[in-house]
């Protein structure tokens, strides 16, 4: 890419910020000042300083060259001068043109490298007006929620709300509903290039519906006009282009901004459950008469069409699914439901926040799915087994196999063991290829050697945290009104574990559901730790392991601790462990005698080895008494450093012996 040329990238970022706004007229609903409209910000050296302290250093810097840890290390010295500069941006209603301009740096995502949807624009925008935005945010947040200004059903960028929450809370009553013999009807709504399209004047009239107003109003005017971006790659940059739409990618004020745009959807509803979680949208409802159910649907559908029309947003009917979630083996006879003049295609199956719902609300395909995904990922690090340390590959599998096989847990947790046992394949792979283990070796001696926690374990876990959530309140309200005390206990005031009320369930996909498994749980739990005076408290008294092994085991070379870890698990090519515990050869016994070669007969006995071994016995003689135990698995009574010792003088006694060559 030469310089200054513009880019196909760039034409057509700009071209999804191209809105034709020629019939777009604003309702004439204009909103009066009122007290308790926000109307200026006044920034405080504090607020400067506190933002500042809690920069990432690690992040990238925008056009004015400024990097974060510049800011946070000089936060003493320039606090003062920076919030001048802020509130002078909010007196004058100007916000500086180099905080509008955004470098994008594309990121290949996947397929074919030639197809320009095939890449994700980064932006990088000025870590000083990022700063600012914090702060605004701040204000423009705690004002909203005071106000009861968004919308309860959207879940999106929002403290304490999450895709799980929301989840939960759906997925619940569509289990209700099946459970009572009924049909529900799910609506998945896409929006096309939905940040991107945002009509600016349209969100500065619902910015002054929400009560912002006076300078403020301005400011942001200003803040959404005249932004610039260009593609950067490898030093190279195109042209700037305009963007006369959206809200601006990478930035702190963005999503709050398309919270307030979209907010008031959820008003177009009458009669369908609507879910939003930023532009995911999900339209539901009960079937009692399924000829009544589809044209309340479709007239809800046409409602969104109208509001969509009115604020220049794009739904896109081929992209918009409908899913019948029913037992009945007529389900198919629910009349055709229609968005935009066309038939919405009925699917099966849907993944809605990463979820795949089943129309039987069972797990067995988003099991499937989760394990295509993590095994994919899983295979892409197999050339790395003898080639990274240990630690880079436990740090490997933690970020990008097991979270994928978290993701959600808490919901999908309570499935058949059959499902579960397909995921711990994985990590069982997973943890052979992080310590080296052989196939058929031990999976307990495994867990062990890498303090892992079980599949199945990690799900119950995330549900009992989500449940201490919400019994103690830090969670959205329409998940507290799921949970219901037991009143038995309650009016008999005993000290009794069963403190949940646990929903009657016919069906199993109920029952294997959060709230059912989850109170089953959690009344099982000892009282001390149900009653536990914080999360941090809750998760250790749930003697949750570390996710991460004994850090002795981490350290030496590659090969020679890998063998030593294999040594540790009993799949070495010791003969006693390619006997007894992986049946591949036909007698234990050593290559010098009579006697089982074992990892004992190995380190102190093996007259093959008897000068070599004199190097290892000096070595950890003069550290502590040479016991097997302590030359495979360390001693707790031995600092980190004298432990290293005996493990590298071990590493080498491998090495020099070549007996596992």
């Amino acid at each position: 890419m030469t310089k200054k040329r513009q880019t196909p990238l760039t034409n057509s970022l700009t071209k999804a910020s191209n809105l034709n706004t020629t019939d777009a007229n604003l309702p004439k609903n204009l909103r009066k000042v009122q007290l308790n409209d926000l109307t200026e910000i006044v920034v405080t050296e504090s607020d400067v300083f506190d933002q500042l302290s809690v920069l990432d250093t690690s992040k990238a810097y925008g056009e004015d060259g400024i990097p974060p840890k510049l800011l946070k290390e000089g936060r003493k010295e320039i606090s003062k001068s920076l919030c001048q500069l802020f509130n002078f941006s909010l007196q004058q209603c100007s916000v500086p043109r180099m905080w509008k301009k955004s470098n994008i740096v594309p990121i290949f995502k996947k397929d074919n490298a030639s197809i320009i949807s095939n890449y994700r624009p980064i932006s990088l925008l000025s870590a000083v007006g990022k700063t600012m935005e914090r702060i605004v945010f701040k204000y423009l947040y705690n004002h909203l929620t005071d106000n009861f200004i968004l919308s309860e059903n959207q879940s999106g960028f929002q403290p304490g709300r999450s895709t799980v929450t929301q989840l939960v809370e759906i997925f619940h009553e569509f289990c209700k509903s099946m459970e009572a013999g009924k049909e529900i009807r799910v609506v998945f709504l896409d929006i096309s290039k939905a940040f991107d399209r945002v009509w600016h004047s349209g969100l500065l009239h619902k910015l002054q519906l929400a009560g912002v107003n006076g300078n403020l109003l301005a400011w942001f005017k200003d803040y959404l006009s005249e932004r610039y971006q260009r593609v950067i790659i490898n030093g190279q940059h195109s042209e700037w282009g305009v963007t006369n739409a959206g809200v601006p990618q990478g930035s702190v004020l963005g999503p709050i901004l398309f919270l307030i745009f979209i907010n008031d959807i959820v008003n177009t509803v009458s009669n369908c459950n609507i879910c939003l979680f930023a532009d995911d949208t999900c339209l539901f409802l009960e079937v009692d008469n399924r000829i009544d159910t589809a044209n309340i649907i479709n007239e809800d559908l046409q409602k969104i069409e109208s509001w969509a029309d009115q604020w220049l947003i794009n739904f896109s009917a081929p992209k918009t699914k409908v899913l019948t979630i029913s037992n009945k083996r007529d389900s198919h006879r629910n009349p055709p439901l229609t968005f935009k003049n066309q038939n919405i295609e009925e699917v099966s199956s849907h993944i809605y926040l990463g979820l795949r719902i089943a129309k039987d609300l069972k797990w067995k395909k988003h099991i499937s799915d989760i394990c295509a995904k993590a095994r994919k990922k899983l295979n892409a690090m197999l050339p790395l087994k003898f080639k990274l340390d240990r630690h880079s590959l436990e740090v490997m599998y933690s970020s990008f196999v097991r979270s994928s096989m978290d993701y959600a847990s808490a919901i999908w947790g309570g499935t058949y063991k059959s499902d579960i046992l397909k995921l711990e394949k994985i990590q069982i792979d997973g943890m052979r290829l992080i310590t080296g283990a052989t196939a058929r070796s031990n999976i307990s001696l495994l867990y062990n050697e890498t303090n892992f926690t079980s599949i199945q374990q990690r799900a119950a876990n995330s549900m009992l945290i989500l449940m201490y959530k919400i019994r103690n309140g830090i969670c959205p309200t329409y998940l507290s009104n799921l949970v219901h005390e037991n009143e038995q206990r309650q009016h008999y005031n005993l000290r009794s574990n069963a403190s949940l009320e646990i929903p009657f369930a016919r069906l199993e996909s109920f029952k294997r559901s959060f709230v059912p498994h989850t109170c089953s749980l959690w009344n099982a739990l000892h009282i001390d730790i149900q009653n536990a005076a914080s999360l941090d408290v809750f998760k250790q008294r749930l003697n949750m392991r570390n996710t991460t092994g004994n850090k002795l085991y981490y350290y030496g070379k590659r090969m020679p601790a890998i063998h030593h870890a294999r040594l540790r698990i009993g799949c070495s090519k010791l003969n006693s462990d390619l006997y007894h515990n992986l049946h591949v050869i036909e007698s234990a016994q050593c290559q010098c005698g009579y006697v089982t070669e074992d990892a004992f007969h190995f380190f102190f006995n093996c007259h093959l080895y008897e000068n070599e071994r004199q190097d290892l016995l000096r070595a950890v003689t003069n550290i502590t008494e040479p016991l097997l135990s302590t030359i495979l698995f360390g001693n707790k009574d031995l600092t980190m450093e004298e432990n290293q010792e005996v493990f590298h003088a071990v590493h080498n006694f491998i090495q020099i012996t070549k007996r596992f060559e």
